[in-house]
């Protein structure tokens, strides 16, 4: 849209992330709905599109770690999440517990296989 006599803005929300089709805050459900659970289930049971939930968890889970953010590496959890039901496709997130109660995502990798 333009204004022939006044500059034109885009509004930023705290609540919603640019060329997202949810919000922050639907996104943090979904990701806590895939406790237990895999991405083909949640997609089933919100009535999303599969291709959805996966944007929601990579909206939510950073790529690169912060490390100046990470205050505490006493206690890391490693666990596996199931990427589809019956397919042996897994995927291992490692997380770690901060000072503030908060667990942090440190990685989210592609198998559980080990690395050398």
């Amino acid at each position: 849209m333009e204004c022939e006599t006044e500059p034109t803005t885009t509004q930023v929300l705290e609540w919603y992330e640019q060329r997202s089709p949810h919000t922050k805050v639907y996104d943090r459900y979904l990701l806590k709905q895939l406790v237990n659970s895999t991405i083909e289930d949640v997609s089933l049971r919100e009535n999303v599109g599969y291709d959805a939930v996966v944007g929601a968890l990579n909206r939510q889970v950073e790529t690169k770690i912060d490390w100046e953010q990470v205050d505490d590496l006493n206690t890391v959890g490693i666990d596996e999440i199931a990427m589809s039901k019956g397919r042996k496709n897994y995927a291992a997130i490692i997380t770690a517990l901060q000072k503030d109660g908060k667990v942090r995502i440190l990685a989210v990798l592609p198998d559980r296989k080990k690395r050398q």
